[in-house]
């Protein structure tokens, strides 16, 4: 809430040049869907970082303490496998959640403008026009959403073959210790149960991590938005002046940022 407040009051001080690079869905984007992806955060991913966590660590500690042997083939594989494809899904993740932001924000904006605009996109006859440019920006949104599912599929994807494999090494590995004499068949019987249950809040971490990194996103965006220094900065103390005479301009020509052709061309007028 407090969030939005400050947001919508940055807003208010920004200059109408803002509001012509901005389009008005994209600025609602920011204070809807990007705040909302923070709170969803907020809401349960600190409970559930909590919770897993601490089952991480416990079930680790009863690993050690079973057999360090077993455990630290564990670690040896499974830390290497999952800190390189946290770093490669950090920095996909992180282009495929900025580029869903963005569009987002482009599809409200057309949304935003289809329906606010229809008495003059039907007095024009551009229904069609309006109704393709919605059409394309949806479809562009459905890819980059599609191509988030298909980075976090691989990535969970891998979190789950890392705990199948560990339990099949520690099976064989297992098997050959206790032939040995080295182990005993219920301590490894023990550590594979562990172990499986050792992956049930590392998948809940990971689920977590894609969370963390639509989040991020949407910080990301949110800040460039307070970022945003005003145009026309309003003195701290302003002087009001008397109110007399009159205001006359002469051949004022205009043009709004990134337009060809000028909104004025050479016109006069007087306030008086």
């Amino acid at each position: 809430r407090d969030l939005r407040i400050t947001v919508f009051d940055r807003l208010q001080h920004q200059s109408m040049a803002f509001f012509d690079r901005n389009k008005a869905g994209v600025l609602v984007s920011r204070m809807t869907a990007d705040i909302e992806s923070m709170a969803e955060l907020i809401q349960w991913g600190l409970l559930q970082f909590v919770a897993a966590g601490l089952l991480l660590v416990m079930t680790t500690v009863l690993m050690l303490a079973l057999s360090w042997e077993l455990t630290l083939v564990v670690l040896l594989f499974v830390a290497p496998v999952l800190g390189i494809a946290s770093v490669r899904f950090q920095r996909q993740s992180n282009v495929a959640y900025l580029d869903i932001r963005e569009r987002v924000g482009h599809n409200l904006s057309n949304l935003q403008e289809g329906i606010t605009g229809v008495r003059v996109i039907q007095a024009y006859g551009r229904e069609r026009e309006q109704a393709r440019r919605f059409v394309e920006s949806n479809r562009a949104l459905y890819g980059s959403q599609l191509r988030a599912v298909r980075i976090s599929t691989w990535y969970f994807g891998l979190v789950e073959w890392s705990g199948i494999v560990s339990i099949a090494l520690i099976i064989g590995i297992g098997g050959f210790l206790v032939h040995g004499g080295s182990v005993a068949f219920g301590t490894v019987a023990a550590f594979v149960l562990l172990l499986a249950n050792l992956f049930d809040p590392v998948q809940q971490l990971s689920q977590l991590y894609n969370t963390v990194q639509s989040a991020a996103a949407a910080l990301h965006k949110l800040y460039l938005l307070m970022d945003t220094v005003p145009d026309v900065a309003e003195h701290p103390h302003p002087v009001p002046l008397p109110a007399s005479g009159e205001l006359a301009a002469f051949g004022v020509t205009f043009f709004y940022e990134g337009s060809e052709r000028p909104a004025l061309r050479d016109v006069t007028l007087t306030v008086a």
